[in-house]
């Protein structure tokens, strides 16, 4: 029950953030997604149940396609549900338990797991990539291992700072902006070369 104790509340507050985040996504396919995997897992772990990932998986596309079935024909439905399903798969086949967090772990067998992880999702995705766009970006997996850290440790937090900070001092919004465009910059200057 200790490991239950605030549970709902984490799970509440959780969804909360990843709502907030989906909004200001502008409602995009693939926050959708991540939102409504987060509330089937969420009810799940309320209900002290632990359903197979890929059924998540299959529960949020089925619920997408009910609700907007328009949105099942555009390429970020396919390519995001395409994506989790090709990192689910992934992850059973090669994952090896690690003895703590992430970060705890050799970067050398970190950076090895995410270039694995690009490859997969470079080659797994190739089909359907071509099949919608007519083309395959060879260079993607390096562009991915440099962006989504950037996007991820900067851009984003930076971002969601800026516009919390603007309404109660609209110079920290401003410098708060101005340091998310310039890891923008700085990710569309490598990427250029």
């Amino acid at each position: 029950d200790f490991l239950v104790y605030g549970m709902a509340e984490r799970a509440l507050a959780g969804l909360a953030m990843a709502g907030t985040y989906t909004g200001l996504s502008g409602f995009a396919v693939p926050s959708q997604r991540a939102l409504l995997m987060l509330v089937l897992a969420g009810v799940a772990m309320l209900a002290r149940r632990r359903p197979a990932p890929a059924r998540i998986v299959a529960l949020a596309a089925a619920a997408m396609f009910i609700v907007d079935p328009v949105a099942s024909m555009t390429p970020g439905f396919r390519l995001s549900f395409a994506a989790v399903a090709l990192l689910l798969a992934f992850a059973c086949a090669y994952s090896r338990p690690h003895p703590g967090p992430v970060y705890l772990c050799k970067p050398v067998a970190v950076v090895r797991q995410l270039v694995r992880m690009q490859l997969v999702l470079l080659f797994g995705l190739a089909p359907l990539t071509i099949l919608i766009f007519q083309r395959l970006a060879l260079l993607g997996p390096v562009a991915n291992l440099m962006t989504v850290p950037i996007f991820s440790l900067f851009t984003v937090p930076l971002t969601l700072a800026s516009m919390v900070a603007q309404p109660i001092s609209a110079a920290t919004g401003a410098a708060l902006t101005q340091l998310a465009a310039a890891s923008v910059l700085l990710v569309e200057s490598v990427i250029a070369r």
